[in-house]
Protein backbone atom coordinates (compact mmCIF):
# COMPACT_ATOMS: atom_id res chain seq x y z
CA UNK A 1 0.00 0.00 0.00
CA UNK A 2 1.23 3.23 -0.56
CA UNK A 3 1.90 5.30 1.63
CA UNK A 4 2.95 2.77 4.13
CA UNK A 5 0.65 3.58 7.07
CA UNK A 6 2.43 0.76 9.44
CA UNK A 7 5.75 3.34 9.36
CA UNK A 8 3.65 6.27 9.46
CA UNK A 9 2.33 5.60 12.56
CA UNK A 10 5.54 4.20 13.93
CA UNK A 11 6.82 7.49 13.15
CA UNK A 12 3.78 9.35 15.04
CA UNK A 13 4.30 7.03 18.13
CA UNK A 14 8.43 7.82 17.90
CA UNK A 15 7.67 11.84 18.46
CA UNK A 16 5.16 10.81 20.97
CA UNK A 17 7.68 8.74 22.69
CA UNK A 18 10.48 11.22 22.10
CA UNK A 19 7.83 14.20 23.52
CA UNK A 20 7.64 12.00 26.91
CA UNK A 21 11.63 11.63 27.06
CA UNK A 22 15.30 11.09 25.32
CA UNK A 23 15.58 7.07 26.53
CA UNK A 24 11.79 6.86 25.37
CA UNK A 25 12.42 8.89 21.93
CA UNK A 26 15.75 6.58 21.02
CA UNK A 27 13.36 3.18 21.96
CA UNK A 28 11.07 4.67 19.19
CA UNK A 29 13.00 5.76 16.69
CA UNK A 30 14.51 2.26 17.27
CA UNK A 31 11.11 1.13 16.45
CA UNK A 32 10.30 3.08 13.71
CA UNK A 33 13.62 2.38 11.71
CA UNK A 34 13.83 -1.44 12.74
CA UNK A 35 10.18 -1.40 10.82
CA UNK A 36 11.08 0.73 7.91
CA UNK A 37 13.91 -1.91 7.38
CA UNK A 38 12.14 -5.10 8.03
CA UNK A 39 9.23 -3.25 5.46
CA UNK A 40 11.31 -3.47 2.86
CA UNK A 41 13.67 -6.15 3.63
CA UNK A 42 10.48 -8.38 3.48
CA UNK A 43 9.05 -7.06 0.37
CA UNK A 44 6.06 -5.65 2.10
CA UNK A 45 6.74 -1.74 0.65
CA UNK A 46 9.26 -0.32 -1.44
CA UNK A 47 11.66 2.31 0.31
CA UNK A 48 9.06 4.95 -1.20
CA UNK A 49 6.14 3.67 0.42
CA UNK A 50 8.15 4.47 3.75
CA UNK A 51 9.07 8.15 2.57
CA UNK A 52 5.71 8.69 1.32
CA UNK A 53 4.11 7.66 5.01
CA UNK A 54 7.38 9.64 6.55
CA UNK A 55 5.96 12.82 4.47
CA UNK A 56 2.53 11.65 5.63
CA UNK A 57 3.49 11.65 9.59
CA UNK A 58 5.33 14.58 9.21
CA UNK A 59 2.44 16.74 7.37
CA UNK A 60 0.03 15.64 9.87
CA UNK A 61 2.35 16.88 12.81
CA UNK A 62 3.16 20.09 10.91
CA UNK A 63 -0.63 20.96 10.31
CA UNK A 64 -1.64 20.11 13.92
CA UNK A 65 -1.49 23.65 15.09
CA UNK A 66 -3.28 25.30 11.95
CA UNK A 67 -5.61 22.61 12.88
CA UNK A 68 -6.65 22.54 16.41
CA UNK A 69 -8.06 25.92 16.76
CA UNK A 70 -10.85 24.49 14.13
CA UNK A 71 -11.35 20.90 15.99
CA UNK A 72 -11.39 22.77 19.40
CA UNK A 73 -14.66 25.02 17.86
CA UNK A 74 -16.36 21.90 16.20
CA UNK A 75 -15.95 20.27 19.36
CA UNK A 76 -17.35 22.80 21.41
CA UNK A 77 -20.56 22.72 19.37
CA UNK A 78 -21.26 19.37 19.46
CA UNK A 79 -20.90 20.00 23.54
CA UNK A 80 -23.10 22.40 22.85
CA UNK A 81 -25.83 20.36 21.00
CA UNK A 82 -25.26 17.31 23.16
CA UNK A 83 -26.44 19.48 26.19
CA UNK A 84 -29.53 20.97 24.65
CA UNK A 85 -30.05 17.14 23.45
CA UNK A 86 -29.67 15.89 27.22
CA UNK A 87 -30.23 18.98 29.86
CA UNK A 88 -29.48 18.09 33.20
Amino acid sequence: AMPSLHFATSVMAAHVLADVGAAEGVAGWAYAGTLGFALVYLGEHYVVDLLAGLALAEGVRAAEPLAAPVFRSVSRAVQALERRAHPT
